[in-house]
């Protein structure tokens, strides 16, 4: 035991202190830049993601650009929508281009579409049906 105790004590006589340690100065901070790229405009958003729909070939196609496209903090643009319903439409599936409806409607709410009953989102969704009305006439 008394053994243990001097091995004890020698160890902590070699530890440095923090008292003898040197204090560094105060480092200027570095942020770090994650995105390097600039800032994409709504404008050119809008214009990737109808030529990606345009040019999707097969669901698994459709169905990412979706995800990628409401991953985004923004309700796509009319165009942008038609062309995913198009894109749906040319690869023969109905469950997308309900899908596809269904995410403009929490888009632009906010909510899940089962908890939504506000007066003001259900204006709005039907302002944006309107503005898709064109594309119900057009036979999609």
């Amino acid at each position: 035991m008394r053994a243990q105790l001097v091995a004890t004590v020698l160890r902590a006589a070699t530890r440095p202190t923090l008292a003898a340690a040197p204090r560094l100065a105060a480092l200027p901070t570095r942020s770090r830049a994650y995105s390097d790229h600039p800032a994409e405009s709504f404008e050119s958003f809008t214009q990737r993601y109808v030529e990606f729909f345009n040019q999707a070939e097969d669901i698994f196609e459709v169905q990412r650009g979706l995800n990628n496209c409401f991953a985004h903090d923004l309700v796509p643009a009319p165009s942008v929508v038609e062309a995913a319903v198009r894109a749906s439409r040319r690869v023969d599936d109905f469950a997308t281009a309900v899908r596809i409806f269904n995410g403009v409607k929490v888009k632009g709410c906010g909510r899940s579409s089962a908890s939504c009953s506000r007066k003001s989102c259900t204006r709005r969704h039907h302002e944006r049906l309107a503005e898709r009305l064109p594309l119900r006439r057009s036979g999609v």
